[in-house]
């Protein structure tokens, strides 16, 4: 999460590398958004979706898969899905927020686990249900830019905080917080 641009175009490209290292242990989905940002990656994750029809029927796909693992408890394949742009997915999808509340809820129960990357604006400030419900399952966060600008973690204040530089960025809990560096 970052309320610059240019920050979190680097978080989602970090992360989706990141995650590129742990594909002999995890299945591993990156769904883009229309710009596809991300996409001189996707030859090292299982699965990159960026088209919008892909897109609509890979969420439905989660949700029958998730309904399935809660009936059946079988828990494999382990994934990690990440949703490079919250507020891009949500449109072109229409996702509401029954279906968000079931992917966040019911996912981690069945071993698919999500990690959403989005700009403040949308996920800490707007009104709208999904955003709404991200905040409230949200326990681990990667943020680049002020902790006293954000209310989605609960943090003391800090006083003469100065922006995070390139690279730079917060590992965040509810008042636990590490500075950490953004790998290139």
């Amino acid at each position: 999460m970052s309320d610059r641009l240019d920050e979190l175009s680097r978080l989602r490209e970090s992360v989706t590398k990141n995650l590129s290292l742990i594909k002999n242990k995890k299945q591993i989905m990156v769904i883009d958004s229309g710009e596809q940002s991300l996409s001189r990656i996707a030859s090292q994750l299982h699965a990159y979706i960026s088209e919008q029809e892909i897109i609509s029927r890979v969420k439905n796909d989660l949700l029958v898969e998730i309904e399935k693992r809660m009936k059946t408890g079988l828990l494999d394949p382990n994934w990690i899905i990440f949703i490079s742009d919250l507020k891009d997915f949500c449109r072109r999808t229409n996702l509401t927020a029954e279906e968000m509340n079931k992917l966040l809820k019911n996912g981690p129960k069945t071993a698919i686990h999500f990690i959403i990357g989005s700009e403040y604006a949308y996920v800490g400030q707007s009104f709208e249900e999904v955003p709404r419900l991200v905040r409230d399952y949200v326990e681990t966060g990667l943020i680049s830019m002020r902790l006293s600008d954000q209310d989605v973690f609960k943090q003391s204040y800090i006083s003469n905080e100065k922006y995070p530089k390139p690279y730079e960025g917060y590992f965040v809990r509810d008042y636990q917080y590490e500075r950490i560096k953004i790998p290139q």
